[in-house]
């Protein structure tokens, strides 16, 4: 599973920025049945409200959020296209940031 799990997020930073989340969200849905899906999703937006009220706390909020941010994604293309533009603003405020 640790394996898995590794595999899973090299794939994931390997992809083009903007582009991430939904070459994640295709590969998530190559099978598996619609139940599991609404689970997943369902477990996720569950899991994103959790790291929204754990924001304010140290450290665990933001795990959360990104964790939760990635099952949603997987299982949701308008997510997954949200999270993609959210990642390309971020990244061009810390280029500006940055200088």
């Amino acid at each position: 599973m640790v394996a898995t799990l590794k595999q899973r997020w090299r794939e994931f930073r390997q992809g083009k920025p903007g582009k991430r989340f939904q070459d994640y969200h295709e590969r998530r849905h190559q099978g598996g049945s619609s139940l599991m899906r609404a689970l997943r999703l369902g477990l996720g937006v569950l899991l994103l409200l959790v790291g929204l009220v754990l924001m304010p706390a140290p450290g665990p909020g933001m795990v959360v959020v990104a964790f939760a941010a990635a099952m949603v994604a997987g299982e949701s293309l308008i997510a997954a296209r949200c999270f993609d533009g959210i990642e390309l603003r971020v990244r061009a405020l810390l280029r500006r940031i940055r200088g």
